[in-house]
């Protein structure tokens, strides 16, 4: 019969003891869970005195003791259990909560999605101006933690093989240059007897502990940035995302629970002529990477997430403040445009390809030749329709579709 006691968990390790009573002289294991997924399984072989003492459990050697390799975080709630590992049944004094132990400033992620030559880099100076959301002012605005880490997370969490993973033999060769784990590879699973152990190590040990640490990561940077530029009521960080793919927005659900998205539109025309004239770059290669930019887009419109706020590339130019109040009222934050259309003015210079703001809007008009214009109009009618571009209207001051 299998008996035991678990006397301690905390946030650096566990003790307790497990036997086997039918036979003292076996070695009973014990699988610890946090959160619901097998973190380690332990052998009960220690020697403990009290256990031999009792002239119950035989020469003693019943005992255990488990520290975590990094000390479980205070900001983070875990639950654990200690289970009998033949079984699945929890010891005694196996189940232990332990709550959020240190207050927290609770940030979430905004991301600015668009595509490039919308119009980022002066929303995110406008995000700038509210003292609710932490924006690292390099400009253009290109700081990306978040991105940043779901690269590394992907690259680190991902099974080994030869072809992605760090060669074993020049680990020291190329430090600037990390693949994924090649001893996570089916070729090193041999060093489990177990390949369940391998299995779990690999697939919920590793990621868990690098979503955990990557979280960490990414929030005291943006605390300590709020805490550099004086704002001590910070509820978002913000960050541009220049596509719709899903991998950062759900990396960032994973961490911090919830994310909210402010998806920049702009006139496509103007786009391609802005492109046109700042890149330097092929007519037919620019329509075509626009158009795959347009229908996800317009895909973004169809699943009208409630998370994610559409807003003019024209209204931010024209009407700042109709803008700042829809962001505001989507956020729950303050946000003023006091100084911005000064400082707006300066950035834009830097990398402008029109002699001003509003002479960007429309600008299609004088830049694309006929040709283009025709071809323009016709492979992205679609898009032009659902957000309210035409040849001879005005553009749009606000997106329809604000908060679906």
């Amino acid at each position: 019969m299998l008996t035991g006691h678990v006397d301690g968990i905390d946030r650096t390790g566990i003790d307790g003891w497990a036997a086997d009573s039918a036979d003292l002289n076996a070695v009973v294991e014990v699988t610890i869970f946090i959160n619901g997924h097998a973190y380690a399984h332990l052998a009960c072989n220690e020697f403990r005195d009290d256990l031999r003492r009792t002239g119950n459990h035989g020469a003693g050697k019943h005992g255990f003791r488990y520290a975590f390799p990094v000390r479980l975080l205070e900001d983070i709630e875990y639950r654990v259990s200690v289970v009998f590992r033949a079984t699945g049944e929890t010891l005694p004094h196996g189940f232990k909560l332990l709550p959020v132990a240190k207050a927290h400033r609770d940030v979430k992620p905004l991301l600015v999605t668009a595509p490039a030559r919308s119009g980022t880099t002066a929303f995110m100076g406008l995000l700038a101006n509210s003292p609710n959301i932490c924006v690292a002012k390099v400009h253009p605005y290109e700081v990306r933690m978040l991105t940043y880490y779901w690269t590394a997370y992907r690259t680190l969490a991902a099974m080994g093989d030869r072809e992605h993973s760090t060669d074993p033999d020049k680990l020291l060769e190329n430090p600037h240059f990390v693949g994924s784990n090649p001893f996570s590879s089916k070729e090193y699973q041999s060093a489990f007897d177990d390949p369940r152990m391998f299995h779990e190590m690999f697939s919920g040990v590793l990621p868990d502990t690098l979503a955990v640490a990557f979280r960490k990561i990414i929030s005291s940077y943006y605390e300590k940035l709020a805490e550099d530029q004086k704002k001590t009521e910070v509820s978002y960080f913000a960050e541009k995302r220049l596509n719709l793919a899903p991998g950062v927005r759900r990396f960032g659900q994973a961490l911090f629970g919830s994310i909210k998205d402010i998806v920049l539109i702009r006139d496509p025309r103007d786009i391609l002529a802005s492109r046109l004239f700042y890149f330097g770059v092929n007519p037919d290669a620019a329509i075509e990477e626009i158009s795959i930019d347009c229908n996800d887009l317009l895909q973004a419109k169809r699943d009208s997430d409630p998370s994610a706020l559409f807003v003019s590339y024209e209204g931010m130019v024209t009407d700042p403040q109709v803008v700042a109040k829809q962001v505001a009222d989507f956020l729950g934050v303050e946000l003023s445009v006091a100084g911005y259309d000064a400082e707006a003015a300066g950035r834009f210079q830097e990398h402008a390809t029109s002699g001003s703001p509003r002479a960007s809007i429309g600008r299609w008009r004088r830049d694309l030749s006929n040709e283009q214009k025709a071809h323009c109009n016709g492979v992205w009618r679609e898009f032009l329709t659902a957000f309210s571009y035409s040849d001879d209207a005005p553009p749009p001051r606000q997106i329809s579709v604000l908060n679906a």
